[in-house]
């Protein structure tokens, strides 16, 4: 490339039409370039990596789709096309590219991560985002550069590599071959972008007056007493219920010597149509049922139902003679 070229300006800082196409205020992809070398000329040129032209495009479009397609992967081969969708809604991208790679010529064997990267790349600068930076502004013969720019054509000074460049954005160039498709994709995983932390606050000293601190030999303060009833634990008021000397399965004649008649009445059914209810309940609604569980209508083992319905129907027969 001659001299005269070298010297010329990219069209972003040339062109105002072109540093428009996809601005974002407060956003300034030129300050992003970052310095290397070309894979296909060995010669320095400035280059805007893919993790800035990701920014880029989620900054202006925060509603668009980035698709990621595997075509073919094989052990030793992976061809990945990108598409780029302005709007996740849109049924056509405007831009879309196709990338290849093999596991020989991949940078550590990550021939997958590699064309994936690439696609993604040049589907992005396709689409606006890296293009205003090609060197298009040449002779056909002469453009080698892609969307990289020729270190002597950036007019303003940019540092060799700016703050919290990723590393990993220029791996890709030596190990990819580059074709044109265009085909339906899936979604990649878009990359976080960690926030800046915040520096701390200084801290502020306090000056404390030389009379308000108690000086090391004045004497301690009285030790209060400890009131001795008050750390005694109060005795409960609960009182142990008793166990009776019987069960549901012991014989009746030993339970009704323990059962009283008002134990009986709050025996609870637990068969029958009066099931759930208290003895005493029976005897008011359904008198009749405490037969049942007297003179071998009840077949259940509960015989503390049978010692009980005899006391209250015994009960409720006296209160009637009287």
């Amino acid at each position: 490339m001659n001299a005269e070229n070298n010297n010329r300006r990219t069209l972003y800082e040339s062109n105002p039409t072109v540093a428009g196409l996809n601005k974002v205020p407060g956003f300034d992809p030129l300050k992003l370039l970052r310095r290397t070398k070309s894979a296909k000329t060995q010669e320095p040129v400035m280059r805007l990596d893919l993790p800035y032209k990701k920014l880029w495009f989620r900054l202006a479009n925060p509603h668009g789709r980035i698709r990621v397609n595997a075509l073919r992967v094989t052990e030793q081969l992976a061809v990945y096309e990108a598409q780029i969708y302005l709007n996740q809604n849109d049924p056509q991208p405007v831009g879309a590219f196709t990338a290849s790679c093999t596991k020989e010529i991949a940078p550590d064997g990550r021939y997958i991560e590699a064309a994936q990267r690439e696609a993604i790349n040049e589907a992005l600068s396709d689409a606006g985002y890296g293009l205003q930076f090609a060197d298009v502004t040449m002779r056909p013969e002469d453009r080698r550069y892609g969307s990289e720019v020729p270190v002597a054509a950036v007019k303003q000074s940019i540092p060799a590599a700016p703050p919290s460049a990723p590393a990993q954005a220029a791996i890709v160039e030596p190990s990819v071959q580059i074709a044109n498709s265009s085909t339906a994709l899936a979604q990649p995983v878009p990359q976080a972008i960690e926030p800046a932390r915040p520096e701390p606050a200084p801290v502020e000293t306090l000056s404390v007056k030389k009379e308000n601190v108690p000086s090391a030999e004045a004497p301690a303060a009285p030790v209060q007493p400890v009131n001795e009833a008050v750390q005694k634990p109060l005795p409960t008021t609960e009182t142990p219920q008793p166990v009776p000397p019987y069960t549901q399965e012991s014989p009746v004649e030993e339970i009704l010597r323990h059962l009283t008649p008002e134990q009986a009445k709050e025996v609870v059914v637990d068969v029958g149509v009066c099931s759930g209810w208290t003895l005493g309940e029976v005897a008011q609604k359904r008198p009749a049922s405490l037969k049942y569980y007297i003179f071998n209508g009840y077949k259940g083992k509960n015989n503390l139902l049978r010692a009980a319905a005899r006391l209250v129907y015994d009960s409720l027969t006296a209160q009637k003679a009287a």
